[in-house]
This record gives structure tokens, C-alpha cells and sequence, in this order.
């Protein structure tokens, strides 16, 4: 008898533990919603960009790399005579390949090709044109030219849209909670979807439409588009 009622005690015991385990979770588990949000804005650019190529076809990869060299050196001398500094001058790529002739049915190599690419940067809009003119000059090729954002001006803009979309992510969980019946009461998680800004092309070679000429004649910056996107879980009851 005694034992049975033992055993009585200790189920009774066990039940009341898990009763009060469930009671428990019930009350501390997380409910959540995640909304995403988006923040978009113009500004105006701080910064030119010309994008230049060099090229030189010649019998011998020596050769070619040679005259790469020379249009190089001579680019380099006209910019800084024009008052930029070496670290807003640099190469993107560099290569030299063969060329092929396959008239004989068989790879035959002609010559060699040697290809540098440039990037000049410079905060000054009215150096475009001069700088323009004397790479042409000196044998490159502009490519293209954009207005973009320096780093620290894409920095300094970052943290204010990613505030601002931030913000957005919280006005519609606001909205949703409200819906519901309930509050928001804390952030279970964020992440960054995205963050970009897109240059405002001022010249482009390959679509053959505005001259260079024409492109440079008059620089006037326009606004480029920053936009930033992010993911919040929160924590609503």
C-alpha cells in the first residue's frame, strides 16, 4: 500500500513539473515578424572619372610592350603636369596576347597586342576637358567617363540611407504588429541586403552616340542614385 501510494506521488509530482515546463515555454516563446526595408536618395557626385586605353599592335610582345610603355609614361607626365597626384592615377589591367591568323588552316601568329587600361580620378569637374585633350594627345583612348562618389563621401552616405531603411523595416512591423494586436518589443536580428549607388556616365565610346568632343565641351554633374535595402526580425507581443 505504501509503496503504491509512493508511486502515486512521484506521477503526481512528474505531472505537475511537466504541466509547469509547458506553462512555461508557453509563456517565453518568441513570436516574430521580419520586414524588409529600403531607403533611396540622389546626390550630387564629388568626383570625375576617365577611363582610358592604351593599345599598341606590333610584331613582337616586345615591341607591343615597349610602345605600351612609352604612351604610358607620356600620359602620365601630361596628368601630373596638369596638377594630379600619382595615387589618383591608376592601372585597372594590363595584358598582352597573340593574334591569330587561321587562313592557312593552321594557328599562324601575326603579332602581338598589348592592352593597358587607366583610371584617372579628380574632384575638379574643369580638369575633364584638359585631361581629355592631353591623353588623346599622347595616343590613349578614353573609354568612358562617369561622375561618381569618392569613398568617403559613399561612407558617409551609407550610414544615413541604411539608417534611413532601417527606420522603414521598423514603421512597417509597427504597422503589421498593430494589425495583430500587438507591439513591437525588440529586435531579434538584421541583416544588410544591399547597399549601392550607380555613376551617372557622362560619356560612353562604345555607344557611338554623344562625341567626346561634345561630352567634354560642357561638364555639368548630374545626381547619382543611392539606394539601400535591409532585413529585420523583431520580437513582438
Amino acid at each position: 500500500m505504501k509503496t503504491n501510494l509512493a508511486v502515486v506521488i512521484v506521477v503526481a509530482i512528474i505531472a505537475v513539473a511537466v504541466v509547469s515546463v509547458v506553462a512555461i515555454t508557453g509563456l517565453n516563446k518568441v513570436v516574430t515578424i521580419t520586414t524588409s526595408g529600403s531607403a533611396e536618395t540622389k546626390i550630387m557626385p564629388d568626383l570625375a572619372v576617365v577611363y582610358l586605353n592604351i593599345q599598341s599592335i606590333n610584331k613582337s610582345a616586345e615591341d607591343a610592350k615597349n610602345r605600351i610603355a612609352v604612351i604610358r609614361d607620356d600620359v602620365m607626365t601630361s596628368l601630373i603636369k596638369l596638377g594630379l597626384e600619382r595615387k589618383n592615377i591608376e592601372t585597372e589591367q594590363y595584358s598582352i596576347y597573340p593574334n591569330y591568323d587561321w587562313a592557312s588552316g593552321k594557328q599562324d601568329i601575326t603579332g602581338y597586342t598589348a592592352t593597358q587600361t587607366i583610371k584617372v580620378s579628380t574632384k575638379d569637374f574643369n580638369n575633364v576637358g584638359k585631361i581629355v585633350d592631353a591623353v588623346v594627345d599622347d595616343g590613349a583612348l578614353v573609354s568612358y567617363i562617369n561622375f561618381e562618389l569618392s569613398l568617403e563621401k559613399q561612407n558617409e552616405n551609407k550610414a544615413v540611407q541604411l539608417e534611413e531603411a532601417t527606420k522603414d523595416a521598423r514603421k512597417k512591423a509597427d504597422a503589421i504588429a498593430a494589425g495583430l494586436g500587438k507591439k513591437v518589443v525588440g529586435v531579434v536580428s538584421v541583416s544588410t541586403n544591399n547597399y549601392d549607388y550607380y555613376p551617372y556616365p557622362l560619356y560612353r565610346a562604345e555607344d557611338g552616340g554623344v562625341s567626346l568632343e561634345k561630352a567634354t565641351a560642357d561638364i555639368t554633374p548630374s545626381q547619382v542614385n543611392i539606394n539601400a535595402d535591409v532585413s529585420v526580425t523583431f520580437r513582438i507581443r
